[in-house]
């Protein structure tokens, strides 16, 4: 029973025998309400605990380069408008890894070597942590008559120039 409060919501969540079951992420409260306490179970937060710990930092040359330029397709515009979360591709760059490997426009990066991409952001951060010259599974979200379906692409990144 540990209070999780404004300010200080994070850390361990402990079993009976001092053994981390989750990571306490955050609290709701509100006058409605009694607060309400979430957490993370540990099975989710350890492969995340090991990506982080295992990160190689890059200098900006070592980083990777996908070559396109995209937006966020934020959940209520995916529910809005019937397509599908992630990075939208406005444009592909010429001769880019991304041209390379078929990437086109119109389609939705939705997954980087089977990890999530919701935003820009996301996807930044993984080219940021991966090496230029690594092979890279990017699975998008493609128009395929009046539905979307995923297709998987290799895609070996660049360098930045």
């Amino acid at each position: 029973d540990a209070a999780i409060n404004p300010g200080n919501s994070g850390g361990a969540l402990l079993n009976v025998r001092g053994e981390v079951i989750g990571i306490n992420s955050v609290k709701y409260a509100s006058e409605e309400v009694e607060g309400i306490g979430y957490a993370i179970p540990i099975s989710e937060a350890i492969p995340i605990i090991n990506e982080l710990m295992n990160r190689e930092e890059l200098s900006e040359k070592e980083a990777g380069f996908l070559g396109i330029q995209g937006q966020t397709v934020t959940s209520s515009y995916s529910l809005r408008f019937g397509i599908p979360a992630g990075v939208y591709i406005n444009a592909v760059e010429e001769g880019s890894p991304a041209d390379a490997a078929g990437l086109k426009t119109g389609d939705i990066i939705v997954k980087v070597n089977g990890r999530s991409v919701s935003t820009t952001e996301d996807l930044q951060t993984i080219l940021d942590y991966t090496r230029a010259g690594t092979t890279v599974t990017v699975t998008v979200s493609t128009v395929s008559g009046r539905e979307y379906t995923e297709v998987d692409y290799p895609v070996t990144l660049g360098n930045r120039k």
